[in-house]
């Protein structure tokens, strides 16, 4: 059995982001629904529903790409691309610097790191 290098940093950085921004909006999708219920805005309910699947993508990607190391540039381009939608969907709408901060910059760190990856040669 041969042993195959994985891109095991992008990998871990991008399923981070993707789980903290999957933790953000369910836990602004829950303060929202009340506010849904007073208000009836569908623009919020739009934007939680915008992140929340942008932050599955990026879950699902990150999976990807430790499962099939070779797709690394496809899946290292979906991370970058949503978790960037994901961290601005929740930025202009709650305005969560610190978290949106940190989605942003890690987000495109693992997406970078999963394009430019290269298999070690043995």
């Amino acid at each position: 059995m041969s042993e195959t290098s994985r891109p095991l940093i992008a990998f871990l950085v991008s399923l981070a982001v993707g789980v903290i921004l999957f933790q953000q909006y369910l836990y602004h999708t829950s303060e929202l629904q009340h506010t849904i219920e007073l208000v009836g805005d569908g623009v919020r309910t739009g934007k939680a529903m915008l992140g929340t699947l942008s932050s599955i993508v990026v879950i699902i990607s990150s999976v990807i790409l430790y499962i099939f190391p070779k797709m690394h540039r496809l899946c290292g381009f979906t991370i970058l691309i949503f978790s960037l939608i994901g961290s601005f969907a929740m930025g202009i709408y709650w305005g969560v610097f610190i978290i949106n901060g940190f989605s942003i910059v890690f987000g495109v760190l693992g997406g970078i790191l999963a394009i430019t990856w290269k298999p070690e040669e043995k």
